[in-house]
């Protein structure tokens, strides 16, 4: 019984769920941010204006000038984002309604604090359920509780997932992190035992996995990847031969998912489908790989260091289970193919590469691995390998310091720049002379 509590997957999602009650709470952002905000309001005009005001166009947006003022305004088509985000927001934004609707003090509009703060907070709920199911995930491949626990705390604290849930949480990244971890636990169920009733299960997350951020129906296949982890070949013929009516159940609960979206599209332009980005489009002739990973301005392993430590794993995966170390590198290649295809691959502002959160779930189980091996070492040399993964842990929770404080910008990092203010808490002269901004317009075009 002890054992077990002490094994127990709610051990990491609840410390990371108080640390972050504790976070948000002594950091305030609502004091000092609208939290409603750039990419937020593109979700948040749902809310506002579907739920709250019954209008499809009614958009949402701050004021430049003043950071803490918001506005609506008609638009003449349909919302930019897809609404899945707006759905996920619905638990914070009922609480903060009561709240506004029995309080002499805020207007129930939507708008005013109680709604701002709900937000901050809303996101709690899908981590905890995101980490905990995540830790079942991973310990089936990599068999070792120590390894799995700290694979998790790594895989918040030391990369850019520690941002988007602490601080600009709004956003879609922690809430789609939490739903892939729920598909690859739903994937790991079925596998062990098919099921409508987990079909239907998986179609409704797959669902809103595609309604919050289309471009992630990439990162699906990634649930194959427990029918290749030793799985004998009875047991995989016999998952084959059920996948193709499963797969229906799931297709047709995606669409069932997706039918408000469509609904909004076809009340405001007349379709069922809509490409909302207008001019913004993929350059797949020249994906920015390297640059997305590597380069000072927005280079995932550059501002979240301790992501090399999947490298080792990865090996290790590969011999233990080759068929599903097949599908998990060809999907986490296929995704940065994509992601890095699009004409703004550094995704404007923002700490480091914001939209390779959604696949931190996957990369859990190579961190997990590189773990277990560091613990096969001999002492010195596990110590020694322990120290050089929490300095690198240590980096990136500083970076996001860094980026709180104005001292690594949102966009425009150098090489040169980077260097003037690593490791510094104060601005160095020059720094801004080194800054490079990039150029949106010709980077539209294809000049990236």
């Amino acid at each position: 019984m002890l054992e077990k509590l002490r094994h127990h997957p709610a051990w990491p999602a609840s410390l990371i769920a108080v640390f972050l009650i504790v976070y948000i709470t002594y950091d305030r952002r609502w004091t000092y941010s609208p939290i409603i905000e750039w990419d937020v309001c593109n979700y948040y005009s749902y809310i506002k204006g579907v739920l709250f005001e019954g209008d499809p166009y009614l958009r949402v947006w701050n004021v430049d000038s003043n950071r803490m003022e918001i506005f609506t305004y008609k638009g003449e088509k349909s919302e930019k984002m897809t609404g899945g985000l707006a759905f996920l927001y619905l638990p914070g934004i009922i609480v903060s309604h009561i709240f506004a609707s029995i309080s002499n003090d805020f207007s129930p509009d939507g708008l005013s604090l109680p709604y701002r703060i709900g937000l901050q907070y809303n996101v709690l709920i899908y981590l905890w359920i995101g980490f905990f199911v995540l830790y079942k995930v991973v310990f089936r491949l990599v068999k070792n509780h120590l390894a799995t626990f700290l694979s998790l705390l790594t895989v918040f604290f030391g990369t850019n997932l520690f941002y988007y849930a602490a601080v600009e949480n709004a956003m879609s990244h922690a809430y789609t992190f939490s739903l892939f971890s729920l598909w690859l636990y739903l994937s790991m169920k079925w596998i062990d035992r098919p099921s409508q009733k987990l079909s239907v299960a998986m179609g409704l997350i797959a669902g809103l996995i595609i309604w919050v951020r289309p471009v992630n129906l990439v990162l699906l296949p990634a649930g194959l990847v427990f029918l290749f982890a030793n799985q004998g070949p009875k047991k995989v013929s016999m998952v084959m031969r059920k996948l193709p009516m499963h797969s229906m159940v799931v297709v047709l609960m995606v669409i069932i998912v997706l039918i408000p979206q469509m609904y909004y599209w076809y009340t405001t332009e007349g379709r069922l489908l809509v490409y909302s980005y207008g001019e913004e489009k993929f350059f797949f002739n020249d994906p920015k790989i390297i640059d997305g990973l590597l380069s000072w301005r927005k280079g995932w392993l550059v501002y979240s260091p301790a992501l090399v430590a999947v490298i080792p794993g990865f090996t290790w995966l590969w011999h233990r289970y080759p068929g599903a170390s097949l599908v998990f590198s060809t999907v986490v290649l296929s995704f940065l193919y994509i992601t890095f295809s699009w004409w703004c691959w550094w995704y404007g502002g923002g700490y480091s590469q914001r939209s390779l959160i959604d696949m931190l779930p996957l990369l859990a189980v190579p961190m997990a691995a590189t773990w277990y091996l560091l613990f096969r070492f001999i002492t010195p040399i596990r110590l020694g390998l322990i120290f050089v993964l929490l300095a690198l842990i240590s980096l990136n929770v500083f970076h996001i310091w860094q980026y709180k404080n104005y001292l690594i910008h949102f966009d425009s990092n150098t090489r040169k720049s980077y260097w003037l203010h690593f490791l510094k808490t104060q601005h160095v002269h020059g720094w801004w002379e080194a800054l490079e901004a990039p150029d949106y317009e010709a980077a539209m075009k294809g000049h990236r």
